[in-house]
């Protein structure tokens, strides 16, 4: 009995250390608007929470029906495809599993079952969702490019200093401060994030909080749910949650996605 314990508790690690490096060498995660055991696009906000809980684990993350990054558009296999499946069996409960495909349809991991005996429907399956994922979280993942992509850039980098050292031997130092230069220009070019101006005072209620401007005026309503640090925004189709450090406000009307920082103060 004691073999066989020791025998699971092995297989287990060897699986986790397989999904988490295969899971690493994939740069994107892309999720559908709307899950087969659902009617409707986002349905409880559930389409929404599972792009939320990836980002919060440093997965970029997109919906399958919004403009893709370039290097994905030309290379889908770049990212990984998730979908949420509903697990029969349980009275009064939902069950809810992830199910994290690569481009060609092939399983890379399975999480394990979430569940949740909630009375209320979308709480309750938020709170399965949010069960489910914590598996994955468990994973750590960080991006690292397979060891193909890496060997070409440190043969890159090996060339350029060569490159730099025999140019330097020949008095050419000139190069350097060029390269310094346009580095400086380069950083002085990027665009810098647009921040909101408006701070908003939070005040809390019992269903969760009124988000006051300066002259305290309820600008906004934000009800909790199931996951700590995501708030549903009372009359939209919209969600307010914690991206880092940044309180971020994402609205999803099935046309268009809208995405911008808020300035909150609890």
């Amino acid at each position: 009995m004691k073999r066989i314990l020791i025998l699971s508790i092995l297989i287990t690690f060897v699986l986790e250390s397989k999904a988490q490096t295969d899971i690493n060498n994939y740069k994107y995660v892309v999720i559908p608007l709307q899950y087969e055991f659902l009617k409707g696009k986002d349905t409880y906000r559930l389409n929404t929470l599972t792009r939320v809980l990836f980002k919060r684990e440093g997965f970029d993350a997109y919906f399958n029906e919004e403009q893709l990054p370039e290097d994905l558009f030309n290379d889908r296999c770049l990212a990984l495809y998730a979908d949420v499946k509903e697990v029969k069996g349980g009275f009064r409960k939902t069950k809810l599993e992830i199910v994290i495909k690569d481009c060609n349809g092939e399983l890379v991991l399975k999480s394990e079952v979430g569940q949740s005996g909630e009375n209320v429907h979308e709480k309750r399956h938020q709170e399965a969702l949010t069960e489910a994922f914590k598996s994955i979280k468990k994973l750590n993942y960080s991006y690292k490019p397979k060891e193909k992509e890496e060997n070409i850039v440190e043969n890159e980098t090996v060339e350029t200093v060569e490159e730099l050292d025999e140019l330097e031997k020949v008095g050419e130092v000139e190069i350097e401060k060029t390269v310094e230069a346009k580095e400086e220009t380069v950083k002085e070019e990027e665009p810098k994030p647009v921040k909101n101006k408006n701070a908003l005072n939070a005040k809390s209620i019992p269903q969760g909080f009124h988000l006051l401007n300066a002259d305290s005026k309820i600008i906004m309503t934000l009800y909790k749910t199931a996951a700590d640090d995501v708030f549903i925004v009372k009359g939209k189709d919209a969600i307010v949650f914690k991206s880092g450090i940044k309180w971020m406000y994402s609205q999803n009307d099935g046309a268009s996605t809208v995405l911008k920082e808020l300035d909150i103060k609890f």
